[in-house]
């Protein structure tokens, strides 16, 4: 899996390149900046992630944010954002 990001600059930590392996757990974190703190919407491959049994999508609250997927699949792969 490989994600790259191309956006405003309130990211305090921005997304990392990362990769994932088929059947294991993949994290991916970020920490944004502004007031009032901007809303986080995480997509793959274009669309939108939701928030499931799989995926899991949290808000970890001080402009900290976090997507995990759990079970990575080969569909997984391509660019978050």
């Amino acid at each position: 899996m490989q994600l790259c990001y191309n956006g405003p600059d309130n990211f305090r930590i921005p997304l990392k390149r990362t990769e994932g392996i088929p059947g294991q757990p993949c994290e991916f974190r970020v920490k944004v900046r502004g007031v009032p703190t901007p809303t986080l919407t995480w997509s793959l491959n274009g669309k939108p992630v939701a928030d499931n049994d799989r995926m899991v999508v949290e808000d970890l609250g001080d402009g900290n944010y976090s997507l995990t997927i759990r079970d990575v699949r080969e569909s997984d792969f391509g660019t978050i954002k």
